[in-house]
């Protein structure tokens, strides 16, 4: 697998497998795959993080197929930017049980350290017991629990806030 930042040049593949992303695990995004399917690529184009404090890491394999993706944003706020928060970890279930999200994650990890971010953040489906113990595995911390977060259809999905801390 090839890590790297995406691009201009990946929106196409990355917006396939975000909506692929949406539709297979509804209970672990809050954006639906139905709100993300009105979007036309123009709008994603626009929106499509791509700078030094937003950005998404992608995999893709021999093939050059993005296999899968993690983002982050830092806060822009003066008294915020010290914080950042990782969002949409996602692995395609053909590239599963290879390690692939932990690389995602410690190369996302890289970056935001490298940027001068003192804090990472992420919220976690609480329900989902692999991500979380990869989380745990790579310094998170529990912060905070919200219960009812999400409902998707008629099921709720209560959601973990974690915190990794650099210094």
């Amino acid at each position: 697998m090839i890590l790297k930042k995406l691009s201009n040049e990946n929106i196409e593949s990355y917006w396939e497998l975000r909506l692929r992303a949406l539709a297979e695990e509804e209970t672990s995004f809050v954006q639906s795959y139905h709100e993300a399917k009105k979007l036309d690529l123009i709008t994603v184009r626009a929106e499509f993080p791509k700078d030094y404090d937003h950005f998404i890491i992608g995999a893709c394999n021999d093939n050059g197929v993005l296999q899968g993706f993690v983002g982050f944003n830092r806060e822009t706020g003066e008294k915020t930017r010290h914080k950042g928060s990782i969002w949409g970890v996602y692995v395609a279930p053909e590239a599963r049980g290879n390690g692939l999200a932990e690389q995602l994650m410690k190369a996302i990890l890289r970056e935001a350290k490298g940027s001068g971010v003192e804090q990472v953040q992420l919220v976690v489906a609480a329900s989902n017991a692999k991500a979380k113990s990869l989380y745990k595995r790579l310094g998170f911390a529990s912060f905070g629990y919200e219960k009812n977060a999400l409902k998707v259809h008629d099921q709720y999905v209560d959601e973990e806030h974690m915190v990794l801390f650099f210094v």
